[in-house]
C-alpha cells in the first residue's frame, strides 16, 4: 500500500481502518494501556525545517538520535496539486501558534516567558488528517478512537463541523466537546502534564461518532525538541506533593509510546 505508515520508521504515512493501536492513560493512577481497533483512518505528517517559519530553506535538521526526524511520504503531486505546499503552510502556521502558547503556559507556571524558547527549536510535532465514518448507536462501545491521553505537550485540534470528541470529566462522566465555528480545541498532554508535577492535568478523551454523518479532524501534537530533558518544575514539588515522574529525554519518550501504539507495522515491536 503505497504511503502506508508501515514503510516509515518514523510513523509517517497512512493508517487504515480497524488498525490495531495501543492507548494509554497516563492520567490514571500510572500508565494505562489498552489496544483497542480504531474505527478511523489517518495519515501522519511529522516535523520539516520546510514547514518552520523560523528555519530556512535547506536548513538541516539535528541529530536523529531518537529515529523520530526525516522524509514525510507526501502524496504525489500529480494525485493532489499543490497539497504538500499549502499543508506545510498549514503546520507552520500551527507551529508558531503553539510556540506561543508555550509561553504562556510558562507564565501561568511562575516561570521566565521564554523558559520554553530554546527547547522548541525543533519541536517534535504530528499533524494527523483524521476521518470517522459514521457509527450506529449500538457502536458506542467502540469508539472511534478510543479513551487515551496524548504523548506531547498539548495538541491544537481543528474538528471540523460533525461532533464526536468526548472528554472525561473529574467527575467520571464522558462529556461532548462540540464544535465551535472559528475555535481551535487544545489539549493538555502527558509532558506538559509531568513537567507540571500535574498542575495541569492530561486530557482523558476518546472519539464516538453517533453523528449519523462522516466527521473529519485535524489535531497538531505539540512536542518540544526530542533532546530536550523533561523533569518535573523544582517550584512545583514540596513534602505533601513529591515529584510525579524521574526525569526523561522528550525523544526517549514519544519513541516508547508511538512504539507500543504501532506494534507490528513494519516489523515494529514495543521495544523499538
Amino acid at each position: 500500500m503505497k504511503y502506508y505508515i508501515g514503510n516509515s520508521r518514523k510513523f509517517r504515512g497512512y493508517t487504515p481502518f480497524g488498525a490495531k493501536e495501543a492507548t494509554g492513560i497516563e492520567e490514571v493512577v500510572g500508565p494505562e494501556e489498552t489496544t483497542t481497533h480504531t474505527l478511523s483512518e489517518a495519515f501522519d505528517i511529522g516535523y520539516e525545517t520546510a514547514m518552520d517559519f523560523q528555519k530556512k530553506p535547506g536548513d538541516p535538521l539535528p541529530t536523529d538520535t531518537y529515529e523520530l526526524y526525516g522524509d514525510n511520504q507526501w502524496p504525489d503531486e500529480d494525485v493532489i496539486p499543490g497539497f504538500s505546499a499549502t499543508y506545510r503552510n498549514y503546520c507552520g502556521t500551527v507551529l508558531e501558534t503553539c510556540r506561543k502558547l508555550m509561553r504562556i503556559f510558562a507564565i501561568a507556571l511562575d516561570l521566565p516567558e521564554d523558559f520554553f524558547d530554546s527547547k522548541m527549536c525543533y519541536p517534535g510535532v504530528t499533524s494527523r488528517m483524521l476521518h470517522y465514518p459514521a457509527q450506529s448507536a449500538s457502536g458506542e462501545e467502540q469508539g472511534g478512537l478510543g479513551a487515551h491521553t496524548d504523548y506531547e505537550c498539548f495538541t491544537v485540534l481543528s474538528q471540523g463541523r460533525v461532533s464526536g470528541l468526548q472528554v472525561l470529566s473529574q467527575q467520571g462522566e464522558w462529556m461532548l466537546a462540540p464544535p465551535i465555528s472559528g475555535t481551535l480545541v487544545v489539549n493538555i498532554s502527558d509532558c506538559l502534564s509531568i513537567w507540571s508535577n500535574k498542575t495541569f492535568k492530561s486530557t482523558i478523551h476518546r472519539v464516538v461518532n453517533l453523528s449519523g454523518s462522516e466527521r473529519y479532524s485535524v489535531p497538531f501534537f505539540f512536542g518540544v525538541d526530542y533532546d530536550t530533558t523533561i523533569s518535573v518544575l523544582p517550584h512545583l514539588v514540596s513534602t505533601n506533593l513529591p515529584a510525579c515522574k524521574p526525569p526523561f529525554k522528550a525523544g526517549d519518550w514519544v519513541r516508547n509510546k508511538l512504539s507500543k501504539s504501532y506494534v507490528g507495522y513494519n516489523g515494529l515491536t514495543s521495544s523499538d
